[in-house]
């Protein structure tokens, strides 16, 4: 990155726009920015920092202070730089977050950060974060890095000579960000720690795990030396040994459960037996009582079924009767069929009366709306008759107007011609009219005659005023005529109007009827009705009698068959009943000689009484013995259960321990080799630390060496006793005057100042190497060069040239007078009390 043109405006000392050309200033040639103390040097290397990150260098500058209190209100407070990176040229353009003054009246204003990135292909970024972050992916370093690799600032690099080691080891952390090792070490550490502590948690359950089964002397012994693994064999072969035990137990019960079951299948056989007998017994007294209870039922339904025959002949009369009942009742009801078609036919006929009173009222409402169509039509009629006489009448006028209009056009026009062919007769030319040749009495000329054209419309309008005439006219006409046939028709239908026919507002009118097709139907039913009403008429006197008694022989009959069902249903009843009764008591009969046989083949098969006695004995001695070996198989299951949970438990525990312990090999051994537990007692951090301080010596004795002619080189001092101590950055030099080693805080001033140069421009080199090749084109050595003699001045300048040579810009910031002679390219910075100004560049 090389910058190409700065611009600050109310920056700092500087209340105005200044501007700063680096373009002018080659690669290879050293600058000096110079001024008094206080006029603004180093503020230039904090414009660039602020344009390129958003920061500046100095430890008491803020970021909310930066705008000058020399600026005035109007002034606006930013920077703006171009700088070139490879190929690219950028801007970027930054303003600070400030308060200044109100252009117009009192109080302050608050003005926002912002920034502006203005790219190579005229693309544009905005905003602060955004700007940032494009920054650095263009330049591939932080502000940090930036800082370390453009900025030698003063007294700076001198500290990191003289300063003690431990301070030595904050720096080099801060500069190579080397936290990441420590935090690998702090890592390791814990996770080491922590499988260690997993492990011996371990170990606790594992001796929880069979803390209930110490019993046994050998796993107890085996705990004791802490052989898991013995203790888990011994589990296994005490579980096999148990299995078998119980086994043996097993096999024991099921020889007693086998006893036990067959002298229970004897005593239940036998209290069975038992039950069976006295069922048998009871059932066989029940059904003796049954079968006596239906004998006597069997003999009661006989005597009432014999009683009953006797009844028969009164209900044979009965039923006669009702025969001749039932003949009556169909002569009474060919009667009463007659008398209701009567009805049904009165019924009919009434209402075929109300049809032809409702087709007459139909066709008297058709001839009343036709005389009210006739009547509207006859008034629309008229009305339109007497537009046309309206508009005949106006047509009339118009035309009369319009031919009076064309008159006069068609007079003047005519005057004005004769007007025109006057004027050109000439006295002894014949006149194209009459053919004199004398003119005595010219006509005279018309002025303001129409033209023929206007005549023509005129003779137009008139001719289409006269076909609207004729028009009116013949509607006229067609209207009268049209009127005087509707009046005529009109009174000929008010003669054929009859008189309103009754009318009920409860009939229906929805359905289109026909006067004649209905009092047609009407007569057909009258004849259907008289004929009927002779029918009835003629009926014999006797059937008029019946129906007269209709209802007393109905009555009667009801009676009648009433009593015969009830006598057949209760006939029926004691019928069944008996043959029921004689069934049931045959059945029973069987039954009580079928159960006093099994009782006597029952009492039979009974065993002795003393043998029974025995085999109850047997088996509550039997049941003593199942009870001790199931409580034994208990006993040796639950403990079965308990090995084989602690054996399983331990297995899992045992296989998790191997684990942890292949890990805790690793990771131990990890935690040891980078925490300093090895023969160079250095941790990770530390080791690599000392490889940048190596790598930073070796690049500042190039220069050291050249700067002091070979008098001085820098080592790190090797004799550290404990290398954890933060004791291991320490710096020595070899005097090769002396061929010894000393303290590097032993060295004079002016020695002191080369030191740290090169020291500072050494790392330099070591975070450009390290930063991935990236190239920042300009230097700024800021102050220091006071406390050199001329030959170490002249040293120091050689150094810086020789390091410019190198495709750098080097710019030192001082006010050492003989600097200003040495170096020819100056920005000099005046200081004024009204603020700074960059007067040379």
């Amino acid at each position: 990155m090389k910058p190409l043109l700065l611009e600050l405006s109310g920056w700092g000392p500087y209340p105005s726009v200044n501007k700063i050309d680096f373009s002018k200033i080659q690669k290879g040639e050293l600058f000096l920015i110079t001024g008094p103390t206080g006029a603004g040097k180093t503020t230039v290397f904090d414009g660039i920092t602020y344009a390129l990150y958003g920061e500046v260098s100095g430890k008491t500058r803020l970021k909310d202070g930066l705008r000058s209190d020399f600026a005035m209100p109007q002034t606006e407070t930013y920077v703006i730089l171009e700088f070139s990176h490879g190929r690219n040229v950028y801007k970027v353009e930054r303003h600070p977050k400030y308060m200044r003054p109100k252009k117009r009246g009192e109080g302050m204003i608050a003005e926002k950060e912002d920034a502006v990135l203005y790219l190579e292909d005229g693309s544009v970024i905005s905003g602060v974060n955004q700007v940032n972050q494009k920054i650095r992916e263009i330049l591939s370093v932080d502000y940090q890095q930036f800082k370390q690799l453009s900025m030698l600032a003063q007294g700076e690099f001198m500290d990191l000579l003289i300063t003690k080691s431990k301070d030595r080891v904050e720096i080099f952390r801060s500069i190579f960000h080397t936290q990441i090792y420590e935090k690998m070490q702090t890592l390791a550490g814990e996770k080491a720690r922590s499988l260690k502590n997993d492990i011996i948690q371990l170990e606790n359950k594992i001796e929880e795990a069979v803390s209930g089964i110490e019993e046994d002397p050998l796993i107890h012994a085996e705990l004791e030396k802490k052989d898991y693994y013995g203790a888990f064999s011994r589990v296994q072969v005490i579980k096999k040994q148990i299995s078998a035990e119980e086994q043996k137990i097993e096999k024991e019960l099921q020889k007693t459960e086998e006893k036990l079951r067959k002298i229970e299948q004897f005593c239940q056989s036998v209290v069975d037996l038992q039950e069976q007998v006295r069922k048998t017994e009871s059932e066989a007294d029940y059904l003796k009582i049954e079968a006596e209870e239906a004998k006597d039922r069997k003999n009661h339904s006989k005597e009432k079924a014999e009683l009953m025959k006797t009844e028969m002949i009164e209900i044979q009369k009965k039923k006669e009767r009702r025969m001749i009942l039932g003949d009556a009742f169909r002569r009474v009801e060919k009667g009463k069929l007659l008398i209701v078609q009567k009805g049904e036919i009165e019924k009919k006929l009434e209402q075929q009366k109300i049809r032809c009173a409702v087709a007459k009222h139909q066709k008297w409402e058709e001839i009343v709306k036709k005389q009210q169509q006739m009547q509207q039509q006859l008034l629309t009629d008229k009305q339109q008759l007497d537009r046309w006489k309206e508009k005949y009448q106006n047509a009339d006028e118009n035309l009369l107007s319009e031919k009076n209009k064309l008159s006069k056009m068609q007079s003047r026009y005519f005057a004005a011609n004769v007007g025109i062919l006057a004027a050109e007769l000439k006295d002894g030319q014949p006149c194209p009219v009459c053919g004199s040749i004398h003119h005595p009495q010219k006509a005279n000329t018309v002025e303001n005659a129409p033209k023929q054209k206007d005549v023509e419309q005129q003779a137009l309008l008139v001719e289409t005023i006269q076909k609207d005439f004729h028009e009116c006219y013949q509607k006229l006409m067609e209207y009268q005529e049209k009127i005087s046939v509707e009046e005529r028709m009109l009174i000929e239908l008010q003669k054929d109007i009859p008189e309103e026919p009754e009318w009920n507002d409860g009939w229906n009118r929805r359905e289109k009827l026909n006067v004649a097709d209905e009092e047609s139907l009407y007569q057909q039913i009258q004849r259907e009705f008289a004929l009927l009403c002779g029918k009835i008429d003629g009926l014999p006197m006797e059937i008029k009698e019946l129906l007269k008694e209709e209802d007393k022989m109905r009555r009667e009959d009801a009676q009648l068959s009433k009593e015969i069902e009830s006598f057949e249903k209760e006939l029926e009843k004691v019928l069944k009943n008996a043959e029921n009764d004689t069934v049931d008591y045959a059945r029973k009969k069987v039954l009580l000689e079928d159960a006093q046989l099994k009782l006597e083949h029952l009492q039979k098969q009974l065993p002795e009484q003393s043998f029974v006695e025995n085999q109850k004995l047997q088996r509550e001695q039997l049941h003593q013995e199942q009870f001790k070996l199931k409580k034994q198989k208990e006993e040796k299951l639950v403990y079965l259960d308990r090995l084989c949970l602690a054996g399983s438990s331990l297995k899992e525990k045992l296989k998790k321990r191997d684990n942890l312990e292949k890990k805790y090999g690793i990771i131990g051994d990890v935690d040891r080799l980078i925490n300093g537990s090895n023969h160079l007692k250095l941790n990770l951090e530390q080791f690599v630390l000392i490889s940048y301080f190596k790598d930073v010596l070796k690049a500042a004795n190039l220069r050291l060496r050249k700067m002091t002619n070979g008098r001085y080189e820098m080592y790190r001092q090797e004799n550290v006793s404990d290398g954890r101590k933060k004791d291991h950055l320490e710096i020595e030099v070899l005097d090769y005057y002396t061929g010894k080693k000393r303290s590097v805080r032993t060295l004079s001033g002016g020695e002191s100042f080369k030191a740290a140069l090169c020291l500072a421009l050494g790392l330099s080199d070591v975070i450009q190497s390290y930063a991935g090749g990236i190239q920042i084109d300009i230097l700024f050595v800021d102050e220091g060069f006071g406390a050199l003699d001329h030959e170490s001045l002249n040293q120091a300048i050689d150094t810086l040239v020789h390091l410019a040579g190198e495709q750098r810009m080097i710019g030192i910031i001082s006010h050492v007078e003989e600097l200003k002679e040495r170096i020819d390219r100056q920005i000099i910075i005046k200081k004024k009390k009204e603020g700074s100004q960059i007067i040379s560049s």
